[in-house]
């Protein structure tokens, strides 16, 4: 959405029990943010639980936020996310979506989800 991936959309299939999304510098995070000087190697976690995404920052050095400009904040432990808000890992900014009401679903069930 902003940052070093402006304007790319991405499907991220997440994996695991919890399903879950890596993001960071390293070349293992499921989402790779190699460009961004912002972003630890390991910097934050898409995961699912209880029936909905859930963001959480690994103790990355600059933080993990979620919200828009003033209605933004530096999280401290897993958050909640809802379809449409935005979060930003680094420099880099994502805005959690559903890729229709028929993905939605599947997604709930299997795991994925766009940002």
């Amino acid at each position: 959405m902003n940052g070093p991936l402006d304007g790319e959309v991405m499907a991220i299939e997440a994996f695991g029990e919890p399903p879950e999304a890596t993001f960071g510098r390293h070349d293992k995070c499921l989402v790779s943010l190699p460009d961004d000087p912002e972003t630890s190697r390991k910097h934050a976690r898409l995961l699912w639980r209880d029936g909905a995404w859930w963001i959480e920052d690994l103790g990355s050095t600059n933080g993990t936020f979620v919200g828009e400009f003033a209605q933004q904040r530096r999280i401290s432990s897993p958050v909640m996310l809802h379809y449409g808000e935005i979060f930003r890992v680094g420099l880099s900014r994502f805005r959690l979506e559903a890729l229709g009401d028929a993905v939605r679903n599947e997604s709930r069930a299997f795991g994925e989800a766009a940002v």
